[in-house]
């Protein structure tokens, strides 16, 4: 089936002024540029092109993280009318049976297997600048690169709310690539290419029974968000335009204001950060739970769900170790073995016995796996932040018990493939980490927690699931994953249960609070700046 979409005919007049303020006076990909622009000065500007699958557009029916139903859709487009137009991979997720339902649509800078773990998507096949986080070598995406940025697109979240997300590489139509060329004045460079893949890719979204075309959202970060509002003031169709971090005014050579203005009236939706850095220019699952409460309200007529009160939750991970943030309660810092001493017992309540080597502590087996370490601090909802260092011994086997009753996982689970329930970025018995962010045992690693506990009536029974989204060595590896009742049978009340932790779980379930356990389970883990934050109780 072959698409051809022009410009709509009102914004004609804007055409010329956008490209001219969007030229790069960067780096051109030759070859994709004649491709896009043709070779004669007179055919220099964006053109609406027929659109054509290539090949067999693929469907399948796949199951996500936290047992999230999905149809997952790839697609290669080509954007032109013959075998020399640029192609572009689309890869779309769908909540499983979907009809006519609103879509996000974005570019990315890595490649399509970097922003999901699914084993099933295509690497990228054209050049990717090289990047050592995201496992970029050789400008090319690897294995390894598969789900370095899923925290960038959080998929599981979106579908379960709703909405279908598309996405494609940028490097597909312009590389994003440093060469020192300039374009003349007149030829559209990297951005405005970027917005008119945008708006061929909408050409093919439109044809699919399970988008709404009318509630089609475009979304970018950095120069991908300046893309995005070029995509949305050339293309009416674009009901949203998302802009994140896309630069400062006066590093434009224009008016910023003007382009944002070329949007009306679609919604717009344009956020920065403070401390905006390198290290910390990010899309975060906390910016699309707010993209989301805005498209709810504003494309889908609806009530964004009821949030749980918190700040959102996009920790520092990097360099470790990382320091206490105000409110914190320290359980292991400076010398280990003090503050240790007196933050944890034993598990029968007495003074604890772990190894104390400066800044760190070090688990000391009983050989029966009953050695844990539990904290004084008892919290009901927190923020929890531990860093360690697994041991080949055992297997590097350890994990933090959140309450007693859920287990993160600690393991040593580098390089493993496929990740199971076992394995390190786990909630044991729950759910498998979303990707293997593991690191070498001998390495310091981190964990970050959010720990929202479940909610139970005057009798007991949980009348509201609990959360758990974790950081891992600075992948997310668990997303607001809801739990119930514990399903291990090896948490410390059912085994190697005392009677001191029989009157901590009766004082969890009347109140909600509990502890922090530290887990013996045959290796010598290391551990240094454990630290609570309790958050308040909306």
């Amino acid at each position: 089936m072959v698409h051809d979409a022009p410009v709509p005919r009102s914004l004609a007049w804007v055409t010329a002024a956008i490209m001219a303020v969007l030229v790069s006076a960067g780096a051109a990909a030759r070859a994709a540029d004649e491709f896009v622009n043709g070779d004669e000065a007179t055919v220099r500007r964006l053109p609406a092109v027929p659109v054509s699958a290539v090949g067999d557009v693929e469907r399948v029916d796949v199951t996500l993280a936290g047992d999230v139903a999905a149809t997952r859709i790839q697609a290669r487009l080509r954007l032109g009318a013959d075998e020399r137009s640029p192609t572009t991979d689309v890869l779309l997720f769908l909540p499983r049976g979907a009809r006519a339902a609103a879509c996000f649509l974005c570019l990315n800078f890595r490649g399509n297997q970097a922003q999901h773990p699914d084993p099933g998507i295509h690497p990228a096949r054209g050049w990717i600048p090289d990047d050592a986080a995201a496992r970029i070598t050789g400008n090319r995406a690897t294995e390894a690169s598969r789900g370095t940025l899923a925290h960038r697109w959080p998929v599981e979240t979106m579908l379960g709310r709703g909405y279908c997300m598309a996405t494609a590489s940028c490097g597909d139509t312009f590389p994003d690539r440093p060469d020192t060329g300039e374009l003349p004045a007149d030829k559209p460079g990297a951005i405005a290419t970027w917005a008119w893949q945008l708006s061929r890719i909408l050409d093919w979204l439109v044809t699919l029974p399970e988008i709404d075309d009318t509630k089609v959202a475009v979304v970018g970060h950095s120069r991908l968000g300046g893309a995005a509002l070029c995509a949305g003031a050339l293309d009416e169709r674009f009901a949203m335009v998302v802009s994140k971090e896309a630069g400062q005014e006066t590093e434009l050579p224009c008016d910023q204001h003007t382009l944002l203005a070329l949007n009306a009236p679609r919604r717009l939706y344009v956020a920065g950060a403070i401390g905006d850095t390198i290290g910390r220019h990010d899309l975060l699952p906390s910016d699309w739970e707010q993209i989301a409460d805005h498209a709810d309200r504003h494309l889908r007529g609806l009530s964004p769900p009821e949030s749980d009160g918190y700040p959102a939750f996009d920790p520092v991970q990097a360099p470790l170790p990382v320091a206490p943030p105000p409110g914190a309660v320290v359980l292991i810092g400076g010398d280990a073995a003090t503050t240790a001493g007196m933050a944890f017992t034993s598990m029968a309540g007495g003074a604890i016995d772990w190894r104390g080597e400066q800044d760190e502590l070090v688990v000391v087996p009983s050989g029966h796996n009953t050695n844990h370490l539990v904290s004084k601090q008892l919290f009901r909802d927190a923020d929890i932040h531990v860093e360690f260092m697994v041991s080949p011994q055992a297997k590097g086997n350890s994990g933090l018990y959140l309450h007693g009753h859920y287990e993160m996982q600690i393991y040593d689970s580098f390089g493993v493939k496929p990740v199971t329930e076992q394995d390190e970025g786990s909630l044991y018995r729950f759910a498998k980490p979303i990707v293997n962010a593991a690191l070498p045992a001998g390495e310091w690693q981190v964990y970050d927690i959010r720990f929202i506990a479940p909610r139970r009536d005057a009798a007991g029974a949980i009348i509201r699931p609990g959360r758990v989204t974790a950081w891992l060595n600075g992948r997310m590896v668990q997303n607001g994953l809801t739990f119930t009742e514990p399903r291990s049978p090896y948490v410390p009340y059912r085994r190697g249960v005392t009677d001191h932790l029989r009157a901590i779980e009766r004082r969890l379930l009347a109140t909600g609070e509990g502890p922090l356990f530290l887990q013996d389970h045959g290796s010598p883990t290391r551990y240094r700046n454990v630290w609570i934050k309790p958050l308040g109780r909306p």
